[in-house]
């Protein structure tokens, strides 16, 4: 049908009827509805603030010093009670 004949004379009538009928009259079909009604303005509670942090038990050190220092003291208490007696002494 696209490159012979137009659909009008091979179809009859029935192709231009649907031909008239595809296209609505004034455009738009659809039906109007009314604008959606604005949202309604809640006003949002403020959590509390947070209640202050207490101090920690360590009295402000930071726990990786702390850290630090027990690694420290266990090597220290390892190399003073590790004495192996000398042996790679030259005396």
């Amino acid at each position: 049908m696209s490159s012979g004949a137009p659909a009008a004379a091979m179809c009859g009538a029935a192709a231009a009827a649907a031909a008239a009928t595809a296209q609505a009259p004034g455009g738009c079909v659809l039906p109007v509805v009314d604008a959606p009604p604005p949202p309604v303005q809640t006003v949002e509670a403020v959590p509390p603030p947070p209640p202050p942090l207490e101090a920690a038990a360590g009295g402000g050190i930071s726990p990786l010093l702390l850290a630090l220092l027990a690694i420290a003291a266990g090597i220290g208490i390892f190399l003073a009670v590790n004495n192996n007696g000398g042996t790679n002494s030259p005396a």
